[in-house]
């Protein structure tokens, strides 16, 4: 579990913008997945595995396998960075698709943005 600041927020939240709204924080087997409105971060022990905006994402991909855990599997867009694989308890289920959608709406936005910040330009 990763280590908590005086807020209770665990350290991948605490780095975050004063204004910026968690919608999920959800530990993992794997590690802790963030998701706010402006990125989503993954941490595991203490580290920041990958913190990405949305328009940094290339892909997000959950595989629901019988016999085994869902896995969560966040590619980002750059090759630099490593894609990042979570096991999901199924306990979590729930609140990760949640997450999911609201991240799949956030993406659409920001593309919709960007093609738009393209065709005035």
């Amino acid at each position: 579990m990763l280590d908590q600041d005086d807020t209770g927020h665990h350290d991948a939240v605490a780095s975050r913008n004063p204004d910026e709204r968690v919608h999920a924080d959800i530990e993992t087997e794997g590690g802790q997945l963030l998701v706010t409105d402006r990125r989503v971060a993954i941490s595991r022990g203490v580290r920041i595995a990958l913190d990405l905006r949305f328009d940094e994402i290339r892909r997000i991909q959950l595989d629901i396998e019988r016999h085994h855990p869902a896995t969560m599997v966040v590619v980002p867009d750059s090759a630099r960075q490593e894609p990042q694989v979570l096991p999901i308890p199924t306990e979590a289920l729930d609140t990760v698709t949640a997450a999911l959608s609201f991240i799949a709406r956030a993406i659409h936005r920001a593309d919709l943005e960007d093609r738009q910040a393209r065709a005035d330009g």
